[in-house]
């Protein structure tokens, strides 16, 4: 079944990478006042400006409701047409990494890391030690956001040792519904062992 785009995820999808639509679209007169409105304010970054309406971009490019549909639709599907589409690219990274240890937290941002590491592997912070009391941590899971131009690389540790039996328990209880997400992030590692019956 064809599935029906929406106008105004369109939208907000074609802001979310505002610098690959400037370039790809440059020199096609036909999109120019809507590349021109996307591309006028920070949409996707400042939490303070809230996403135009389809109202707006037409209030803002003087183009009528349907001429403002017709080019968004367009060009979105234009930058995924599998022969002449847009070729994505993400040049610049940004890595993040949180570190939790008994509900304290600890977060950073790296620059020219030059591996990322996985889930499950042990990774040693040794000058964390002081802010939340562990220096030996485990990724328990990595996070890839793509937006603009860049590319966003959250990697979430835990302090401890990584136990597949207790990954794939906690796995199974989510899936279940035998815990809730809320639950997992309010309560400490040992009471959710508690609560599934494996710490006694």
């Amino acid at each position: 079944m064809k599935q029906k785009l929406s106008i105004k995820r369109i939208l907000i999808d074609l802001i979310s990478i505002q610098p690959q639509i400037k370039e790809y679209f440059k020199d096609n007169i036909k999109y120019k006042k809507v590349v021109d409105f996307i591309c006028a304010k920070d949409y996707f970054n400042d939490d303070d400006l809230p996403y135009p309406t389809l109202k707006e971009v037409e209030v803002g490019t003087g183009l009528s409701s349907q001429k403002v549909r017709k080019l968004l639709n367009e060009m979105y599907k234009d930058l995924f047409d599998y022969e002449i589409g847009h070729v994505f690219s993400f040049p610049s990274i940004e890595i993040y990494v949180n570190a939790e240890y008994l509900k304290n937290w600890a977060s950073f941002r790296c620059d020219n890391l030059q591996y990322i590491p996985r889930e499950g592997e042990t990774v040693k912070f040794s000058f964390l030690k002081a802010k939340i009391n562990i220096e030996y941590f485990y990724v328990y899971k990595v996070e890839h956001t793509f937006h603009s131009n860049k590319q966003v690389v959250d990697i979430w540790l835990k302090g401890g040792s990584y136990n597949s039996y207790w990954s794939f328990r906690l796995d199974k209880a989510l899936a279940t519904g035998e815990i809730g997400f809320g639950e997992v992030h309010r309560l400490h590692d040992f009471e959710i062992e508690e609560r599934l019956g494996i710490r006694h």
